[in-house]
């Protein structure tokens, strides 16, 4: 053999081992395999790489919830999926060609027995919503929790918000092992309620995104169809809040503080042991009795949809304020009620009607619990107690003349009241 010839035949000799090893590098690299995920992956995929079919999300989410409980599943509420729901996908599929940034909030304190419940209906949600019209962003904040609530936001909600491919810039999510002092000071629990929550609403100016809605939730059950049926009612009736309903038994509604009818009145007389609500207002209790949506003057309930704009321009969650002569509800009630009577909630409705935004509507059909029994018990008797025969759309009215204020003063609420205020709505 020539010199040639021989090197000819030892460059072809290490050609087919480069050759045979690319290959294999190749193969190795390429073939469906097993990947298990870490945190650390989670957080470094690109973002166009983030979403995933609905499947693998929930194969995700099992597999997060299990490395927080030593390999185990935690136990969650049975609920209908939205994989393959045929009835899901006819009535709410449409929600997918809306334009819409949502951001999703909250306030968390020791709530570890309801968060997979609710971070399972939180991302078939977002998964059944997926499109290029819809984005998602999230405000969520945790304080003083003793259990495995910021463990759970740490280590499962975050890596499955990067997961479904919401922006990392959007995912503001906190948790402090310290919480607020609510016995120091008991008459301050109103304003240290405001605070919390305008926390959650800070995002809303403070994001590149513009939002258009907030959704926000207490430590409630719920099911990725009563979220659904909320979005839906909240685009149909084109209102400004829309509230569930809350339960603290099967049979009695929670939120009477923050709740008024219409008419500016309580949902029930003081201490009535009836167990039907909307006593002062007629055409309110027929329709609640179809479960049909009802226009409300105020409420919460535990879960609700805001008009995000009048938060952006500036509505706040805030105390009564007593030199003005308003009444000290809810922080939920002066956003709602327009800046007059006072809870950060019932509060904050009032705002809402001073900016022209009092669209607010209460879902009958869409029952939530503090409780997992409470829920499940709900649901079983939450079917209408009439027939149907109403309009599903609202007929929206003015506010009332006049609306019932429930004081809150020395740690007691005054259910007695019988003090209604005129001048709630002015500026």
């Amino acid at each position: 053999m020539t010199v040639s010839s021989a090197h000819r035949a030892r460059k072809s000799f290490w050609l087919s081992i480069i050759g045979a090893s690319c290959f294999t590098l190749f193969f190795y690299l390429y073939q469906p395999r097993a990947v298990t995920l870490t945190l650390g992956d989670l957080a470094s995929i690109p973002l166009e790489d983030h979403v995933r079919t609905r499947s693998n999300t929930t194969s995700l989410l099992l597999q997060l919830l299990s490395q927080v409980y030593g390999g185990k599943e935690p136990h969650r509420l049975s609920c209908d999926s939205v994989q393959g729901n045929a009835r899901l996908e006819d009535k709410y599929g449409y929600l997918r060609k809306q334009n819409l940034n949502i951001l999703l909030g909250g306030n968390t304190f020791n709530t570890e027995a309801l968060l997979p419940t609710q971070l399972w209906a939180i991302a078939e949600l977002m998964t059944f919503l997926h499109s290029k019209t819809i984005q998602f962003g999230a405000s969520i904040h945790e304080s003083g929790s003793t259990d495995k609530t910021a463990t759970l936001l740490n280590q499962v909600l975050i890596p499955l918000f990067h997961h479904i491919g919401m922006d990392p810039s959007e995912i503001f999510v906190t948790t402090n092992p310290v919480g607020p002092d609510w016995k120091k000071i008991p008459d301050d629990r109103v304003p240290i309620l405001a605070d919390l929550r305008n926390l959650v609403i800070s995002h809303l100016k403070n994001a590149e995104v513009h939002y258009d809605l907030l959704l926000f939730f207490n430590d409630v059950y719920f099911c990725v169809s009563d979220l659904l049926e909320l979005l839906h009612q909240h685009v149909q009736q084109r209102a400004d809040i829309t509230c569930a309903m809350d339960y603290h038994s099967a049979a009695q509604f929670y939120d009477t503080w923050v709740a008024r009818d219409i008419g500016g009145n309580m949902l029930w007389k003081a201490y009535s042991y009836d167990h039907k609500p909307f006593q002062f207002h007629a055409p309110s209790r027929d329709r609640y009795e179809q479960r049909l949506p009802i226009q409300m003057y105020s409420c919460w309930n535990g879960m609700l949809i805001f008009d995000a704009k009048p938060f952006i321009d500036d509505v706040i969650f805030r105390d009564g304020n007593k030199t003005r002569g308003e009444c000290r509800e809810s922080e939920a009630s002066r956003i709602c009620k327009g800046g007059r009577i006072a809870s950060s909630s019932t509060l904050m409705t009032v705002d809402f009607w001073k900016v022209n935004r009092g669209r607010i509507q209460m879902l009958p059909a869409v029952a939530v619990a503090y409780n997992e029994d409470v829920y499940e018990g709900r649901r079983k008797i939450n079917a209408p107690q009439k027939t149907v025969v109403g309009n599903e759309t609202i007929q929206w009215q003015q506010a009332p003349e006049n609306v019932q204020c429930i004081g809150y003063h020395d740690n007691v609420y005054e259910w007695w009241s019988t003090d209604y205020k005129k001048d709630y709505l002015k500026k």
